[in-house]
C-alpha cells in the first residue's frame, strides 16, 4: 500500500480507487443483492454524517469542546462509502472521479472546516454528491488520499464484521468496553497496524474480534 505509484499521485489514486469502488459493492451487496436497484438515499445518508463530523469537530461556542479528528476521519469516510455508492447508482466514471478530487484538493482550504462540510452537506440536500465539495473537506480536515485509503479499509472492514456478526439482525454489540462506539476500538487497531506496509481485512478482523465484548465471528460462515 505504502509504495505503489509513489510518484504519480493521480495514478497512485486511481488503483486505490479501483480498490474502494470493489470492495464498496462487495459490501453493498452484503445489505442487499439487488442494492443499487433499491433506490437508498445515499445522499441522505450524507448530509446526516456531515452533522456528525461537525459535532465531532466542535461548533457550540456556549460550552467547552474537544476536537476529535480521528472520529471526523472515520465520519469523512462514512460520507466516502455513501459517496462512492451514489457514483455507482448515478453511472459516474472513474476518470470523472479521479479528475473531480485532484479539482478539489488542487483548489484549496475553503474558509473553515465547517464552511466545507456545509458545502457538501447543501450538495446532498440537492441529492447530489460534490466530489469536488468533498475533496475540499478532505482539505480542511488535513486528510491525505492515502489516509482516506487506510482509513476507508478499515472501516469498511469494520462494516464487514459487523454484518459478521449480527448487524442485519439486531444482535450485535455495538458499545463495547466502557460503553465506548465499535469506532473508537477501530481506531485504536489502526493506529496499532499503521506503520505496516500493508493491512489486510484478516488482521483487522481478527484484532477487532480480540476486543469485542462477545464471541466474534471472523470469516464468512
Amino acid at each position: 500500500m505504502s509504495h505503489m505509484n509513489d510518484h504519480n499521485p493521480t495514478e497512485r489514486f486511481r488503483v486505490q480507487l479501483q480498490d474502494m469502488l470493489v470492495r464498496q459493492r462487495k459490501h453493498n451487496l452484503h445489505v442487499h443483492e439487488r442494492w443499487d436497484e433499491q433506490n437508498y438515499p445515499f445522499c441522505r445518508a450524507i448530509w446526516m454524517e456531515c452533522a456528525e463530523l461537525v459535532e465531532h469537530f466542535g461548533w457550540k461556542w456556549w460550552k467547552q469542546q474537544t476536537q476529535d479528528m480521528d472520529q471526523v476521519y472515520l465520519e469523512i469516510v462514512d460520507i466516502w462509502h455513501f459517496g462512492l455508492s451514489q457514483t455507482i447508482v448515478t453511472g459516474i466514471s472513474e476518470d470523472q472521479i479521479v479528475s473531480a478530487i485532484f479539482d478539489g484538493i488542487q483548489s484549496g482550504k475553503p474558509a473553515g472546516f465547517i464552511d466545507a462540510a456545509e458545502e457538501l452537506a447543501r450538495s446532498a440536500l440537492r441529492d447530489e454528491f460534490d466530489l469536488i465539495a468533498f475533496a475540499r473537506l478532505l482539505n480542511s480536515a488535513g486528510m491525505s488520499l492515502d489516509l482516506l485509503y487506510a482509513f476507508y479499509i478499515g472501516k469498511n472492514t469494520l462494516n464487514i464484521f459487523r454484518q459478521l456478526n449480527g448487524y442485519k439482525d439486531g444482535s450485535y454489540e455495538k458499545y463495547w468496553q466502557d460503553q465506548k462506539e465499535d469506532n473508537y476500538f477501530l481506531v485504536e487497531v489502526l493506529l496499532k497496524l499503521q506503520h505496516q506496509e500493508t493491512i489486510t481485512e484478516q488482521q483487522i478482523l481478527s484484532e477487532l474480534a480480540t476486543l469485542y465484548p462477545k464471541h466474534a465471528i471472523t470469516e464468512p460462515i
